[in-house]
């Protein structure tokens, strides 16, 4: 399982670390960062509830670094409990690597629709039950390809200039 971002108390960072410490098949690859303070407490918590051996710190990635990061992880997760969009699952997917999200987040809804993983509720049973069921079909090559396939069918540029082209049309006609 990977999560790419701030570690901003709104990202839920410490909840997600209780998913994976809920189930030993579970591995936690953290890249981001924040206040030296807010990493000190996630690095406290894990080894509070005995994940620090299945729980990595890599700190800030470069956006060089994102293809091996994303190239390293089965699963993205995302569980904000507020995102107006949520970037790195949006690269997440378009790298073919499912996300799993909350309801609070822009990215979801797309998420959902597309298949590219599942939206859950921000509780520690269901996180764990869902990065086990994504992490399982991520590793069909199939279902890879088909994420990345329809990351880039709605999250392109080109889609994206499809989408404001028919706006306008819309609005003109």
């Amino acid at each position: 399982v990977g999560f790419l971002g701030r570690f901003d108390p709104k990202k839920n960072v410490g909840l997600l670390i209780d998913s994976v410490a809920a189930d030993s098949r579970l591995r936690l690859v953290l890249a981001g960062g924040g206040s030296r303070t807010a990493e000190e407490k996630l690095h406290q918590h894990a080894q509070n509830v005995n994940a620090t051996d299945r729980v990595s710190f890599l700190g800030f990635i470069s956006e060089a670094q994102h293809a091996s990061f994303f190239g390293s992880i089965d699963v993205l997760a995302l569980p904000s409990s507020f995102e107006n969009f949520g970037m790195a699952a949006a690269e997440a997917l378009q790298y073919g690597v499912p996300v799993v999200t909350s309801r609070h987040t822009g990215v979801g809804e797309l998420v959902q629709a597309m298949g590219g993983g599942e939206i859950v509720p921000l509780e520690v049973s269901n996180l764990t039950a869902a990065l086990l069921r994504v992490g399982i079909r991520a590793r069909n090559m199939a279902f890879a390809l088909e994420v990345q396939r329809m990351a880039r069918e709605h999250l392109s540029f080109a889609a994206h200039a499809r989408a404001i082209g028919a706006l306008y049309a819309e609005l003109a006609g």
